[in-house]
């Protein structure tokens, strides 16, 4: 192989006359030459070439010999986040940027407390059994299955927390025409609820939302006692009587870019995921 590859190298044979010479299939040697891989192998083609993985090698091994050697735990193998293109191209730098500069301007015009920053998100949950979950079986088993409900409904949950831990009690919607009895005797104290015909958010239910939170907030809200709100840019969020009824009560909106809420929410970072893991978890119980 490489009497064939120096050959080539030094233009002195074709890659068919190496092929014949030496006994290696023609279709090898181009291979070899783009340094694409070590020697052929079965299997969906490698990410790095032949010659990046030399380099890193090679590096590795630097380091270890200056006594920096790298530790395998600083490596491993993770499975990457999918973003779709709008939360791609909205999650810039400058578009971040702005949104902190927003944000610093608000704090300056009036420096709220942990207390009184407050972030806001939606979520939806079936009501009854809708995701399969790991359960114990017999060792080898290969078919196991449970029984669901007929009804599929979703349920809208409002959340709502600030800087200081403090969370305020859930806006619950239940899909649905009118109110057939109470969904949430068992929920927190303070819990709300209203149907709607697919359980989604409108602009008349957000603002019934703004007076569950001037309700529900600890010290009150006013317009000499000002809490700040930050959540996303839905229509029913950013109607103009959503804006001056959220003015007269003494609550400032601040929204996020559009797209970004996966990324800057706190609730959608943190909160939502074991939430929804918990609510499996008492659904299959």
């Amino acid at each position: 192989m490489e009497g064939a590859l120096q050959y080539v190298e030094d233009n002195d044979m074709s890659i068919r006359g190496a092929s014949r010479k030496w006994g290696v299939p023609a279709a090898t040697l181009p291979k070899w030459l783009s340094c694409l891989t070590t020697m052929p192998k079965k299997g969906p083609p490698t990410i790095l070439t032949y010659q990046e993985e030399e380099e890193i090698v090679q590096w590795c091994q630097e380091m270890a010999g200056c006594g920096h050697g790298l530790e395998i735990i600083n490596l491993k193998a993770v499975t990457a986040e999918g973003l779709d293109k709008d939360q791609a191209l909205c999650l810039r730098l400058a578009i971040v940027s702005t949104f902190y500069e927003t944000l610093s301007k608000a704090y300056a015009a009036n420096p709220y407390g942990p207390a009184r920053i407050w972030n806001c998100a939606e979520t939806r949950v079936m009501a009854d059994r809708n995701e399969a979950m790991r359960v114990p079986a017999r060792k080898g088993s290969w078919n196991v299955s449970y029984i669901l409900s007929k009804s599929h409904e979703w349920i809208t949950i409002v959340c709502c927390v600030n800087a200081s831990r403090q969370s305020i009690p859930g806006f619950y919607m239940i899909k649905g025409k009118r109110l057939l009895h109470n969904y949430i005797a068992e929920c927190e104290p303070g819990a709300c609820m209203a149907v709607q015909q697919h359980a989604w958010m409108t602009k008349e239910l957000f603002m019934n939302w703004l007076h569950h939170f001037k309700r529900s907030v600890l010290g009150g809200v006013s317009p000499t006692n000002r809490c700040l709100f930050i959540f996303d840019d839905h229509d029913s969020h950013v109607a103009l009587p959503t804006i001056q009824e959220a003015r007269m009560l003494g609550i400032d909106l601040l929204t996020l870019p559009a797209h970004t809420s996966h990324k800057l929410q706190p609730l959608n970072v943190s909160v939502f995921s074991p939430f929804k893991t918990s609510n499996r978890k008492e659904t299959h119980g």
